[in-house]
């Protein structure tokens, strides 16, 4: 078979033990176990390159005749068929994907954008469509828009937060330490990532906010994007998921699409208010 692929062309012999190009690891692992004695095999071939191989062998020594080799011929040409129509099944599988994944995004930012233009000067009711609609994109259990006041950072809107969390989160401010992500935004980073929170050196070090988050909110792997105007980090949005499963970067991208619809729609409450 290996021979069939590498010459592109069929390899018929017509006794295995007396071929002295047979290979003899394969006689040892192979045919002592099988017993075949005379093999066919031909190669399946897509755009001419060889892509598979197609073997039958006889425990007998009795050469296969030009039309069986003709036949498994075919068969290898219908293999290639079929392997043609499940690679292009998947490759319109995928695009139908990303195609209903980007019209869904499109249709979330449109929505907010509605939200933004009917309440323009009231930043509740858009943080909070933002929140619903990016935590359901984002496939994460809940979601915080954090604004920036001075040294500390409160709580703008909450999507979905368990309970626990929310009590704890409504009598604290926001006081960001080197290890967070809030911390690491201010220090330049656009983003960031933790793909398991109760493995992080905030939550080792014990940083209440972070202990928090772990044990009241069950977060695991948390993902946070910067709100930034003319370079300044003015508040941040921030996806959790309750099991450790990574974003991907589609979804990152997403929430710093909704970051900027947000730094959009602070800055057209504050030329309202004048």
């Amino acid at each position: 078979m290996g021979r069939a692929f590498v010459d592109a062309q069929p390899a018929h012999l017509p006794d295995v033990l007396t071929d002295s190009d047979y290979d003899p690891r394969t006689i040892e692992v192979l045919q002592s176990v099988a017993g075949y004695r005379s093999f066919l095999a031909v190669p399946i071939f897509r755009g001419g390159t060889p892509i598979g191989v197609v073997g039958c062998g006889r425990c007998a020594i009795k050469p296969f005749a030009a039309i069986q080799i003709a036949l498994l011929e075919t068969f290898a040409d219908q293999a290639a068929i079929a392997l043609e129509n499940v690679r292009l099944f998947n490759e319109i599988e995928t695009r139908n994907r990303d195609l209903g994944e980007a019209l869904e995004q499109q249709t979330a930012t449109a929505e907010v954008l509605q939200v933004i233009n009917s309440s323009p000067s009231d930043l509740a009711p858009v943080f909070e469509a933002m929140l619903d609609k990016a935590m359901r994109l984002c496939e994460a259990a809940f979601g915080i828009l954090l604004i920036r006041d001075g040294s500390h950072f409160q709580t703008a809107a909450l999507h979905g937060v368990p309970p626990p969390l929310a009590e704890f989160l409504s009598r604290t401010l926001r006081q960001p330490g080197k290890h967070t992500s809030v911390g690491r935004m201010l220090g330049g980073e656009d983003f960031v990532h933790f793909e398991d929170m109760a493995k992080e050196p905030a939550y080792q070090l014990g940083d209440p906010r972070q202990r928090a988050f772990v044990e009241l909110g069950g977060t695991r792997t948390y993902v946070a994007v910067a709100l930034r105007k003319d370079g300044e980090l003015v508040g941040t949005i921030g996806a959790y998921r309750q099991e450790v499963r990574p974003f991907t970067d589609k979804q990152i991208a997403l929430l710093q699409n909704f970051a900027a619809q947000a730094v959009i729609a602070m800055e057209n409450a504050r030329l309202l208010r004048g």
